[in-house]
C-alpha cells in the first residue's frame, strides 16, 4: 500500500519529513492491527477517496482538527513504536518534526 496524497501532504509539506520517514511511518500504519492506528489509517484513506473538490486546504485543516491533534499524533507514534512497527529512532525523529509544528499550549501553529 503506497502513501496517499493526504499522507504526503501531512508528512512532507506540513511536518517536513524526508521520504524515508514518510514511508516508514506509512508502512507502520499499514501493518498495524491496533484499533487507533487502523481508525487513523482508514480516515486518511477515506479522505483520499473524496472527490478533488472536497480535498481543499480547508478540508485538510478540518481533518487535522478531527483526527490529527498533536496529542493524538504523539499517541499514534508511541503505539507504533510499542508494536515494533516503527523503530524508536525513527519514531523520535517523527515526534520531533511534529512537535516543531506545535505551540506551547499544545495546539497546532
Amino acid at each position: 500500500m503506497r502513501p496517499l496524497k493526504l499522507w504526503r501532504c501531512l508528512t512532507r509539506q506540513i511536518f517536513g519529513l524526508d521520504e524515508h520517514l514518510c514511508w516508514v511511518w506509512w508502512r507502520a500504519l499499514a501493518k498495524s492491527e491496533w484499533s487507533t492506528a487502523r481508525a487513523w489509517r482508514e480516515a486518511v484513506m477515506a479522505f483520499d477517496r473524496r472527490p478533488l473538490h472536497q480535498q481543499t486546504p480547508a478540508q485538510v485543516e478540518v481533518f487535522l482538527q478531527t483526527w490529527a491533534q498533536p496529542q493524538q499524533m504523539m499517541d499514534l507514534l508511541e503505539d507504533l513504536v510499542k508494536q515494533r512497527l516503527l523503530s524508536r529512532r525513527d519514531g523520535h525523529k517523527i515526534e520531533e518534526a511534529v512537535l516543531q509544528m506545535v505551540r506551547p499550549d499544545g495546539q497546532w501553529k
